[in-house]
């Protein structure tokens, strides 16, 4: 009869039972084993090993990040490791924190390459590992820490000494507090920094991150580059939010006049506004004007004048062509640009032909006591247009042109109908010549304007 088995494990003798099955324990992942039997009977005879039993344990390995941003997910593989193909091996993905126990998660079956891949959504440092199903073999414990995620609002106008408010987010939630500050520079220097206060603010089940905000005012008209930070505490990163660029007092200049167009040495006034793009009035700050002859080529400085109180300007003007004016402010002396505002006047000329020059209480019969004259002016090369209107019938009209050495000659003359209003077109020769006016008319005095484009 049969006394007992032998059971032999590579060659070595593990044990003998009297049952005819045997359950192997302790044995190691991705190890080959091969297993005989042989009996022994009551002679103590010892039969020839039996049939080769081979088996492989699977092993699990997993691959990972360690560190991610909050909001990213992670993908880990799980490799099964078997002693031939590990092809269709079944393997899970375990994940705890520091407050849960180990899930798992639904199994997969590894690809041609031995292989399964596993995402997961961490919202806090979370351990991870693979394990082999059928084994229940367990990987080596991963861990990826989940750096803050910090975000930031900022108003891009504000009126310099007006409290205002940045506010954000930073996930996820720290049990720490006065993390977050706001940091203001200019240029590359920091010239403030705000603490926030933070609330913890849940979102949703299981998403729960700190909501932060800071009041402050800055009393400097200039361009700020804002940011919130963290710096490293309590095993948090040192983070940054993205850069916000916040203005103070950034001006608008706006620009009018009470007329478009004026008679000779008539005044004009211009009026204008600079404000911060936030709506206050920017009050006591000198802006520059400049006037151009040549349609906006040149500009030349003409004089300083100050806002006021309600950030108004105000500056009269006697232009003797058509001329651009305009407002010009610097705004700061650090990033914001020069602004101006510009308004075209038009200027109309008006003489008054006289009709008793020499006061002998009669009307002299001499055509040079009849004839009045424009201030001269200078005009570009090309055909120009010119309109008269008298108050009387008039005689004759010519356009005089001052030579380089002061003489007076004449570019265009010609008599005037019966109209009272009459328009006109001449060529001028010569560029930037000083032209002048000449009307003569019978025996009244007239009042007459002249309009040139």
């Amino acid at each position: 009869g049969t006394k007992h088995y032998e059971i032999w494990r590579n060659g070595v003798l593990l044990t003998t039972t009297n049952s005819t099955s045997y359950t192997a324990n302790g044995l190691s992942p991705a190890t080959a084993y091969n297993f005989v039997v042989k009996v022994v009977d009551n002679a103590g005879w010892t039969s020839e090993s039996s049939h080769t039993v081979s088996l492989t344990i699977p092993g699990v390995n997993i691959t990972g990040p360690s560190k991610v941003t909050w909001g990213q997910s992670v993908t880990a593989t799980v490799s099964a490791q078997v002693g031939g193909s590990a092809e269709g091996i079944a393997v899970a993905l375990e994940t705890r924190t520091d407050e849960t126990d180990w899930t798992r998660t639904t199994e997969k079956t590894t690809d041609e390459n031995g292989q399964a891949a596993f995402t997961f959504l961490p919202t806090s440092r979370t351990y991870y590992r693979g394990v082999a199903v059928v084994s229940d073999a367990k990987s080596e414990t991963s861990t990826v820490t989940v750096d803050p995620y910090l975000t930031i609002e900022a108003p891009v106008d504000v009126e310099r000494k007006t409290t205002f408010t940045i506010r954000g987010s930073l996930k996820p939630l720290h049990e720490s507090t006065d993390r977050v500050s706001i940091q203001f520079f200019l240029g590359d220097k920091l010239v403030k920094t705000v603490p926030a206060v933070e609330t913890t603010y849940t979102e949703s089940p299981g998403v729960v991150y700190t909501r932060y905000s800071a009041k402050t005012a800055l009393t400097t008209p200039a361009a700020f580059t804002v940011k919130a930070v963290v710096a490293e505490t309590n095993g948090l990163n040192a983070v940054s939010s993205e850069s916000k660029t916040l203005y103070v007092n950034r001006p608008t200049l706006s620009m009018y006049s009470n007329r478009t167009s004026v008679t000779y040495s008539t005044p004009a006034t211009i009026y204008g506004w600079l404000k911060a793009r936030s709506g206050g009035a920017i009050k006591d700050q000198r802006v520059a004007v400049e006037r151009s002859t040549d349609g906006g080529k040149t500009w030349k400085w003409l004089k300083t004048v100050r806002t006021s109180s309600t950030g108004k300007l105000s500056l009269s003007v006697k232009p003797s062509s058509d001329t651009l004016f305009r407002f010009r402010y610097p705004g700061s002396t650090y990033h914001m640009p020069r602004i101006s505002s510009s308004k075209l006047i038009t200027p109309h000329m008006q003489i008054t032909i006289p009709q008793d020059d020499d006061g002998d209480g009669k009307v002299d019969a001499l055509p040079g006591d009849m004839v009045g004259f424009t201030e001269p002016w200078r005009l570009p090369v090309g055909w120009h247009r010119l309109k008269v209107t008298s108050s009387n019938k008039l005689r004759s009209i010519a356009v005089g042109r001052i030579t380089s050495d002061g003489d007076v000659t004449v570019a265009w003359w010609d008599v005037v109908p019966a109209d009272t209003e009459m328009t006109y077109k001449f060529y001028a020769p010569k560029d930037n010549a000083r032209y002048f006016i000449q009307v003569e008319n019978y025996s009244k005095a007239s009042y007459v304007e002249i309009e040139l484009w």
